[in-house]
């Protein structure tokens, strides 16, 4: 799952980084907030 979207083939291994795309958006957030 990536962005919430399944993907056929090997995944990405972690917990609180494996979803890129989650983790991109809370930078993003934190970075704004300063």
């Amino acid at each position: 799952v990536l962005g919430g979207v399944q993907f056929d083939g090997p995944g990405l291994v972690g917990h609180s980084d494996a979803d890129v795309v989650a983790h991109a958006c809370a930078d993003a957030l934190l970075g704004a907030a300063g």
